[in-house]
């Protein structure tokens, strides 16, 4: 095996353990969509950052119970987004209208 591919699995297998973490945070939490889509995008955050892996679950477990507490500004723009293409339907037109 190359020394490439040597150092490769280990950043695999961390990658894999941080995207388990994720899917149990979100589940533990009972995130939604737009929520779940805040916390994957705050590991990214994360990721860049030389964080020892301790840390970067304490961060993202806290990320993880503020999201459950008052949503995601992301989930905010969604929702403005849905109620523009309601009501634009109710007017007669499509969704996708421009």
């Amino acid at each position: 095996m190359s020394t490439a591919k040597q150092r490769s699995a280990p950043a695999r297998n961390v990658r894999a353990a941080r995207q388990r973490f994720i899917e149990y945070l979100i589940w533990e939490f009972d995130l939604n969509e737009c929520e779940a889509g805040d916390l994957g995008a705050f590991l990214e955050v994360l990721s860049s950052e030389r964080l020892a892996e301790n840390g970067l679950r304490m961060q993202l477990g806290l990320r993880a119970e503020v999201l459950s507490l008052v949503g995601s500004e992301m989930q905010g723009m969604y929702d403005v987004l849905e109620q523009t293409g309601q009501e634009h339907r109710a007017e007669g037109g499509t969704a996708l209208a421009g």
